[in-house]
């Protein structure tokens, strides 16, 4: 059976996604949508969140560069691990990654 669940705050497509394994115990599953493409806004630098109970997507964060420039990325790959998500390798709109960012989804 399908069911209907709430639309993402920005249409994108070319995203990684990651499930939240270090909130399972104490606040159920969170899906975080991370980066990607969008015809309208080109290559996308925020994070959301879907939360399961609230059935809610939400932004709650954004890729910057040390500068705290925004970093859009697509193409690249997503890993939950217990401690954080692991964002690796991906496409800027003018290089291709090879680095590795930590996102820590319990301080965003």
């Amino acid at each position: 059976m399908l069911s209907d669940l709430s639309p993402m705050k920005e249409a994108r497509e070319d995203f990684a996604i990651a499930l939240d394994q270090s909130t399972r115990t104490k606040n159920g599953f969170r899906l975080f949508a991370i980066g990607g493409f969008n015809i309208y806004k080109n290559i996308l630098s925020s994070i959301e969140m879907f939360d399961y109970k609230k059935n809610k997507w939400q932004i709650v964060a954004n890729l910057t560069k040390a500068g705290g420039q925004p970093l859009g990325i697509r193409a690249h790959q997503a890993i939950a691990l217990p401690d954080a998500i692991y964002i690796i390798g991906g496409f800027d709109g003018k290089n291709y990654l090879n680095s590795m960012i930590r996102f820590d989804p319990e301080t965003f």
